[in-house]
């Protein structure tokens, strides 16, 4: 989840230094704290931690994609309904009964 909290903070970011060092700074920052979260991740599944940026990015491992898993689940859920069906939040709303309207007075 701090992946997507940290990815959120960067999203609403709307500006950029224009002082080099400045920006330089932040780079290492970002990287320090994606290091960081990858060996959180590394130490949960009981794996030893990664040592640098450079071994995070010359490592083969596959790191999850929430967005990624999201959308492939949608698609099956698109694909898997038949042509001319309800998608399925519609199918289920459609399992509720229907209220009935009250009729309207013309005060």
């Amino acid at each position: 989840m701090s992946d997507i909290s940290a990815f959120e903070t960067q999203r609403k970011q709307k500006t950029l230094s224009l002082n080099l060092a400045d920006r330089k700074a932040e780079r290492e920052r970002l990287d320090a704290e994606r290091l960081a979260r990858e060996n959180q991740r590394l130490a949960q599944q009981g794996q030893p931690p990664l040592k640098s940026n450079e071994e995070l990015e010359a490592s083969t491992e596959k790191r999850p994609d929430i967005v990624l898993d999201q959308t492939a689940q949608i698609m099956g859920d698109v694909l898997s309904t038949p042509p001319g069906s309800p998608a399925p939040a519609v199918a289920r709303d459609a399992q509720q009964p229907a209220r009935k309207q009250q009729p309207r007075s013309n005060d």
